[in-house]
């Protein structure tokens, strides 16, 4: 997908955060803050959904569990 960055919402957010809570609390503070989030708890997810579509700002957890560890 080609968007011209004009033409994608300044507020756009896709959050990337394996950690429930952690999670939970950025998308809150970013909602309050006025932006529209769009959370994912791994990064696979988040990959296939940047993808499609466009957003202004990726925020992701430097280090996440890979979708065989979760049960660690």
């Amino acid at each position: 997908m080609s968007v011209r960055p004009s033409q994608v919402p300044i507020h756009r957010v896709l959050l990337a955060e394996d950690d429930d809570s952690m999670r939970a609390f950025l998308e809150r503070a970013l909602i309050r803050a006025g932006y529209d989030v769009v959370c994912f708890a791994n990064g696979v997810e988040a990959l296939e959904r940047i993808e499609r579509e466009p957003f202004t700002l990726l925020l992701t957890d430097i280090v996440m569990r890979s979708e065989e560890h979760t049960s660690e």
